[in-house]
């Protein structure tokens, strides 16, 4: 399978020459799910940022489907990504949703005619059909961040990257967020999505994790593999979600678990057998 985003020896320094990335590279397959993790200051934001262009002052190479970002492609590699940020609020600029859909289409030169489609199609996938003619301002964070993930997705981006995108979220939205995204998957699996969160619960359904610290890449491979390694979790300031800590007790007291469960239903079947 081929890359979506390959990154080597990445490095960047801000103005108080205190390095933010450490040298890290890392390869993410088209069409995965990958979460990465990290502590406030472990460098994880600052990777978002450099991938969709907000920070270009960095050492290392980025390639995009294989390609080596440059000067001179740097606007039509990342035109195949989209973002959606921790706050909402940020990325709307129309008064209506659908206005801020458009905002967007218009930007990428959709032709009039074409849009409306679009928009329904789209606000109609995150269950935000009635809200059209609302203003962003006047819906509850979790329909804020429907909406701008609906106004991403109507770009037709290769790669979608959340960036703490449901950290402000009540449980309820969260959840609502967390549905959205599984449904996403199922409907366009060749759709890459990289997840910048503290969610470990988030991280354990994904595909691959990759853990940052101090700006260096401290663990990567599947939620069941990283989050074997307890002890370095806990020394980079991570916890590590319940379930994966039970099966260790489990493990520590002789009892042997089978290397498919990963849930508490399945630990619950697998014990009352």
């Amino acid at each position: 399978m081929s890359s979506a985003i390959r990154v080597e020896n990445l490095e960047l320094a801000y103005q108080s020459e205190k390095l933010a990335l450490k040298g890290i590279s890392f390869s993410i397959e088209k069409g995965t799910y990958v979460c990465i993790l990290g502590h406030n200051g472990s460098g994880k934001s600052t990777l978002a940022k450099i991938l969709v262009g907000l920070l270009s002052d960095y050492k290392g190479e980025i390639y995009i489907f294989d390609e080596l970002v440059s000067r001179k492609n740097i606007n039509s590699l990342r035109s195949k990504i989209g973002i959606v940020f921790q706050n909402p609020d940020n990325q709307f600029v129309g008064s209506t949703v659908a206005d801020d859909i458009a905002f967007g289409l218009e930007n990428k030169a959709v032709p009039q005619k074409e849009m409306q489609p679009i928009i329904d199609r789209f606000v109609k996938s995150v269950g935000m059909e009635d809200y059209l003619d609302r203003e962003p301002s006047s819906l509850s964070g979790g329909q804020k961040q429907r909406v701008a993930l609906a106004g991403v997705l109507a770009m037709s981006p290769e790669i979608l990257i959340l960036d703490e995108a449901t950290a402000m979220l009540d449980p309820k939205g969260k959840a609502e967020v967390d549905s959205l995204i599984s449904s996403i998957r199922k409907e366009k699996p060749e759709l890459t999505i990289l997840s910048i969160t503290h969610d470990l619960e988030e991280a354990a359904k994904a595909d691959e994790v990759l853990v940052l610290n101090d700006g260096k890449l401290l663990l990567q491979g599947t939620p069941k593999s990283v989050f074997s390694y307890i002890d370095e979790l806990k020394k980079a300031s991570l916890d590590v979600p319940f379930i994966y800590k039970l099966i260790a007790c489990l493990k520590e007291k002789g009892l042997e678990i089978p290397e498919d469960i990963d849930t508490i239903e399945k630990l619950g079947e697998y014990l009352c057998q």
